[in-house]
Parts: C-alpha cells; sequence; structure tokens
C-alpha cells in the first residue's frame, strides 16, 4: 500500500505541474518516442500574459499502461482581495484499472495576480482511497505572511513566505513567461505543504521529440529540483519537455521512481 500511494502521489504532480511543474526529462514514453538531436533550435521570446480558456489535457501512463487522465485549465479572470486574478483549476482522476486499486480524485485551485503572476490565494481538494483533504492558503503577499486553513478538522495557522511567492501551479505558469537559454537555471520560490522551498529548474538542450501519434515537436527540456514531501525524493527524478515557441507548451512530462517510469503526454489543448 506505501509504494501505491507513492505511485499516486507522483500522478497527481503530473498535472500541477511543476510541475509541477517541475522536474521532467528525456526518455520514450511507453518505447514509442524517439528523441532524435535537431542542431539550431532556438527558444524564441515567451508570451507574458496568460490566456483565458487554455486547456491541457494530459493522459497519463506507468510502466506503458495507462492509469488516468489529468488537465489543467485557465477558467477565467476573477477578483481576490481587490487585485485581478487567473483562477487556474487542475484535476487528476485514476481510470477504471487504477481505481479498482487506489482512486483518486483530486482539485487543485490556483489564483494568480494578473500583473504579478504571483499566488493569491491557494485551494487543495484530495480524495485519494480513504485519504481526504480540504485546504485552503490565503497569501498576503503585502505583508509576506500566508494562511493556512484544513476546512475538514479546522486547523489554522500562520507563516511567513517569501515577496512574490508561488504555489506549484502559479510557478509552473509563470515558468512559462520567462525569457530563457539552454544550460541556464531559474530559481523560484514555492510554498507548499505550508513551507517555503526553493526550487531550481535546469534548462537543458532543446531538440525534436517524437511522439507516437502526437507528431514531432521541437521542445527545450526542463529539470526541476525540488524537494517537496511526496513529490520528488532524492530517490526520484523528473523532466518537463516545453515548446520553443511562444506559447511553451508542455507536451510531455515523465517521472523517474523507485518502481519505473510515470508519464504525462498532452492529448489535447484548447
Amino acid at each position: 500500500m506505501k509504494y501505491m500511494k507513492d505511485r499516486i502521489r507522483i500522478f497527481k504532480f503530473l498535472l500541477v505541474l511543476w510541475a509541477l511543474c517541475f522536474g521532467l526529462c528525456a526518455f520514450s514514453y511507453a518505447d514509442s518516442t524517439n528523441f532524435a538531436q535537431k542542431k539550431k533550435i532556438e527558444i524564441q521570446p515567451a508570451a507574458k500574459t496568460f490566456r483565458v480558456g487554455e486547456k491541457l489535457v494530459y493522459g497519463v501512463y506507468w510502466m506503458g499502461i495507462h492509469v488516468g487522465e489529468g488537465t489543467i485549465e485557465i477558467k477565467e479572470l476573477t477578483t481576490i482581495n481587490g487585485r485581478e486574478a487567473y483562477h487556474i483549476t487542475a484535476v487528476a482522476k485514476s481510470n477504471e484499472f487504477l481505481s479498482a486499486f487506489y482512486k483518486v480524485e483530486d482539485v487543485i485551485d490556483s489564483y494568480v495576480d494578473r500583473e504579478g503572476l504571483y499566488t493569491l490565494r491557494f485551494e487543495k481538494h484530495q480524495n485519494e482511497g480513504k485519504y481526504k483533504s480540504d485546504e485552503v492558503v490565503i497569501f498576503d503577499q503585502e505583508n509576506h505572511v500566508a494562511y493556512y486553513e484544513s476546512m475538514l478538522n479546522k486547523n489554522k495557522k500562520k507563516f511567513s513566505i517569501p515577496p512574490k511567492v508561488h504555489d506549484i501551479i502559479s510557478a509552473f505558469y509563470y515558468f512559462r513567461t520567462l525569457d530563457v537559454k539552454p544550460n541556464s537555471k531559474v530559481m523560484l520560490d514555492i510554498t507548499s505543504e505550508e513551507k517555503n522551498w526553493k526550487a531550481v529548474l535546469n534548462v537543458m538542450s532543446t531538440q525534436s521529440l517524437e511522439i507516437l501519434r502526437k507528431g514531432v515537436h521541437e521542445v527545450f527540456c526542463v529539470e526541476p529540483r525540488a524537494p517537496f514531501k511526496g513529490i520528488i525524493s532524492k530517490r526520484s527524478k523528473a523532466w518537463v519537455y516545453f515548446s520553443v515557441d511562444e506559447n511553451r507548451m508542455p507536451v510531455m512530462i515523465k517521472f523517474r521512481i523507485p518502481f519505473g517510469f510515470v508519464v504525462g503526454v498532452l492529448e489535447a489543448a484548447e
């Protein structure tokens, strides 16, 4: 059961990416992905704003077996404490195969300041087997304080946060707005599990990525290093492949864990 819970934690993170976004890189998807180095592929300047209505749908595979689906969507512009904010929702659901062992229905909501692109509010609703959580974190970015509350047991916590700190969802989208170069690093402050972390995103090489039935994509690889509890451990690694155009589309996400590989493949983008 411990191993199965670890697998589900990896499955959840394929949505959010950092990430989520964070920590993913090259390998083959169900033995059907071919990586071929292509010379002179350049990373284009990134778009600096988010597109309301963008929805990314991922098929999630463990050792080549389809185990579920993940979606992440910029649903709307709303207002949080007088600030305009993007409302972004990530959803993870296990399919019938995985649900027979361990059912997963998770929803994460991130409210991202439209101007600063940092977090204003974060909600996590988890339903995994017998485990449930329902949590809200409010970010006071002006005073560098966050307020955590569990809606289930009513526990509350106040803690300090760095300036312009991100959650795992906002970090993923913020990174997509950055102009980066191969063989460089990006440092981000991220709050997760009521703690503050320094995440290092290693921007690696550009290349042509061919995925079976998905075509060829010109991408660059990012290897995140973010030691969040239950997501990326010393025994695990992850990589994300972003398109080199201004949209920075995350076309594939991969985790190497002690018991195999978990891969998220972009199935549809709206």
